[in-house]
């Protein structure tokens, strides 16, 4: 780039915007689709796009006020009117940011400078962070996070000025490992759980919106072990069930809605899985505890 000379540039004033969005649009001049790299000077240093040049005083604004070397140049290559190429921004001769773009999307490595020192390092496919993102922070600490198709997926590490791992955090399709909540419209909880690689790991408890636990079990990495019980909108046990490796195995119980006290539960229906198929003996009970059907099975087949 510092081959070349004043006319090897496109003024952005002399190109038209053929579509809805700069960053997306096919650009012409004079009719035809641009080839070469369009010269645009910053008006004013945008905050969300350049945080770290923001002067003490804040923004810089009205480009013919300001010194030359406080103005952001930027050059961007465009082959057949799409960003095609290496962008390069400068301010005061010095490189302050850079990205490969590739038919109109960012694709490589995107370098964010101050004053050529590396802020940030990120990868790109298809417009979409894809890879390896480097943050170094202001102490000297350095952040990496690992995306796939836009979306955080694996660690997320923090590490020292010395190279030391200072944590981790384990990212699935954009969320954090931890303990997890998700809500009702009205901003009631609805449930609860623990995430492990993007997994629920541990106790789950799921709720009404009235407050009442709806349901309670176990996850072991994303699948259900151990006993889960179900309750009704009162708190009323209505069914326990047993799972192994995700599928039902063991004692299931049906309850009545309604009990004659407070420790009694009233048994509906009982039976027996084995490796997610039902086995032996079902039993149905009336609401007075008698028995009122059996049947039984071998292998899931009713016998």
């Amino acid at each position: 780039m510092q081959n070349m000379t004043e006319s090897s540039f496109i003024e952005e004033n002399e190109v038209l915007w053929a579509g809805y969005h700069p960053w997306h649009a096919r650009l012409k001049k004079n009719g035809e689709a641009v080839t070469g790299v369009i010269r645009k000077y910053i008006e004013a240093i945008e905050e969300e796009k350049y945080p770290h040049l923001n002067p003490p005083n804040g923004p810089l604004v009205g480009i013919k006020d300001q010194p030359r070397e406080d103005v952001v140049v930027e050059f961007v290559p465009y082959q057949n009117g799409l960003r095609d190429g290496i962008e390069k921004h400068v301010k005061n001769n010095s490189l302050i940011y850079r990205a490969r773009w590739q038919q109109g999307k960012r694709d490589g490595l995107e370098e964010v400078f101050d004053k050529s020192k590396i802020l940030r390092t990120t990868n790109y496919k298809a417009n979409k962070k894809h890879g390896k993102e480097e943050e170094h922070l202001a102490n000297g600490q350095i952040l990496q996070t690992h995306y796939v198709s836009g979306l955080k997926e694996g660690y997320q590490d923090l590490i020292d000025v010395n190279g030391k791992l200072l944590g981790s955090i384990y990212y699935a399709e954009d969320e954090p490992d931890g303990k997890k909540k998700t809500y009702f419209p009205s901003g009631a909880v609805e449930s609860e759980f623990l995430q492990t690689y993007g997994k629920r790991h541990g106790l789950y408890v799921r709720y009404y919106e009235n407050g009442v636990v709806a349901e309670r079990s176990r996850y072991h990495f994303g699948i259900l072990e151990g006993t889960r019980e179900l309750f009704f909108e009162n708190g009323i046990l209505y069914c326990s069930e047993n799972y192994m490796s995700g599928k039902h195995h063991g004692v299931w119980e049906a309850f009545y809605a309604t009990r004659s006290g407070l420790d009694d539960k009233r048994l509906h229906a009982r039976g027996n899985y084995r490796n997610g198929q039902a086995c032996g003996l079902w039993e149905e009970f009336d609401f007075e505890n008698n028995l009122s059907q059996s049947i039984f099975y071998g292998n899931g087949i009713l016998i």
